[in-house]
């Protein structure tokens, strides 16, 4: 049975890094984006995340651009700049967002991005931003069913 949830974010410092490519790429990606947070003497304090920019129907997979991100506690920073290595600080601000929790391996998670998006249509809510992921669960710790991932897309009351 398919569960969704409306929910309010509040605004969140978060370090991020903006990729362009195949999401083959996430798990480096972390690994660079938590490496780069550790250098610059941040702690990291939520779950990952990702935000897809581009929609992987209408854009080439090569050319899909998506951000990792992560909540910090910033020793000291300035929002909104990014460095050489592409991480930069930013605030995510206060956000409405319908979610939904898929269990399983993230090679199957298109459906419940889906079904996500057909709940919030079928009540009456307007998408206003990029679908987003939180990975409740390590994939390196846990077998693929055992996977957590939090589907989330940006709404506002119609």
């Amino acid at each position: 049975m398919f569960e969704a949830h409306v929910v309010e974010n509040r605004a969140t410092t978060v370090a991020y890094l903006t990729m362009v490519g195949s999401y083959d790429q996430i798990a480096s990606g972390f690994i660079a984006l938590y490496s780069w947070i550790e250098e610059c003497g941040h702690a990291a304090v939520g779950s990952p995340h990702a935000t897809f920019l581009t929609d992987p129907v209408l854009v080439a997979e090569d050319e899909a651009r998506w951000e990792l991100w992560t909540e910090i506690y910033a020793v000291s920073y300035v929002p909104g700049t990014m460095d050489q290595s592409g991480c930069g600080i930013k605030i995510v601000p206060q956000r409405t967002l319908a979610t939904t929790v898929h269990e399983g391996p993230v090679d199957s998670i298109e459906t419940t991005h889906e079904s996500l998006g057909i709940w919030v249509v079928e009540r009456g809510f307007r998408i206003v931003g990029p679908p987003e992921e939180m990975y409740l669960t390590d994939a390196m710790d846990v077998s693929p069913e055992q996977i957590r991932t939090q589907v989330g897309i940006p709404v506002r009351c119609v």
